[in-house]
């Protein structure tokens, strides 16, 4: 029996509230589609049991019966969003307009080239300094929160399920810690990330913004820098 965080759950975790305590948020955290319910317990312990089954009573959990789908087939928000960027930069190049030759020699005047900000080279790019990286940033948190989505990140069994992980930790560094904080943290995953993952950890960090924005008032706006 797989266990999923519903989206009564995720809005409760982006937010600092008080209406679930720390063990049932640790709960919700480990929740993420890709494990059971033996899963659960094992790493929380029996009187997790009767926690899971209350969250699920309560809408925060749903359950399915079915088989894991493969990594390939369920990559979660962080794959939809990394597919839709991808399949958006796919356009079909423009036909050249036929060009009339000159009736006199003339000068060619070349437009300088736009600079190109440097790419840090794929060699130093890969998924275990993203996860150490991140594993890091978490541990200096000091909450059970935070060593849940570390206990997530290093048990994740390929590169798919180390992304979504990754971008779980973001999403709640964003709401645990100040934006200064968390813009540094994006930034660095932008460099190191691999090439296959770049487009979706950058469009997730966008996203995360504008659910931010959208979710507060004039009156209480969390802003958090925007690469152009």
């Amino acid at each position: 029996m797989l266990l999923h965080k519903t989206e009564l759950a995720r809005a409760t975790l982006a937010r600092t509230g008080t209406e679930l305590d720390r063990r049932e948020r640790q709960v919700l955290i480990l929740c993420d589609g890709r494990r059971n319910l033996n899963d659960i317990v094992s790493m929380l312990g029996i009187d997790s049991l009767g926690m899971i089954q209350s969250l699920i009573s309560s809408g925060y959990l749903s359950q399915d019966t079915t088989a894991a789908p493969a990594p390939s087939a369920s990559k979660g928000l962080f794959g939809r969003i990394a597919d839709g960027v991808r399949q958006a930069a796919v356009a079909p190049e423009a036909p050249a307009a036929p060009v009339a030759p000159p009736s006199a020699p003339a000068p060619v005047i070349v437009a300088a080239p736009a600079p190109v900000p440097p790419r840090t080279p794929q060699s130093r790019r890969s998924m275990a300094a993203c996860k150490m990286y991140m594993i890091d940033m978490l541990q200096l948190q000091r909450t059970p929160e935070a060593a849940s989505l570390a206990v997530a990140l290093q048990t994740a069994q390929d590169d798919d399920e180390r992304a979504l992980a990754l971008v779980d930790a973001l999403t709640w560094l964003r709401s645990a810690t100040k934006a200064s904080v968390c813009e540094r943290v994006a930034e660095r995953l932008k460099e190191i990330v691999p090439e296959t993952y770049l487009a979706g950890i950058e469009a997730a960090w966008q996203q995360m913004i504008v659910n931010d924005l959208s979710a507060t008032d004039g009156s209480n706006v969390v802003r958090f820098g925007m690469r152009a």
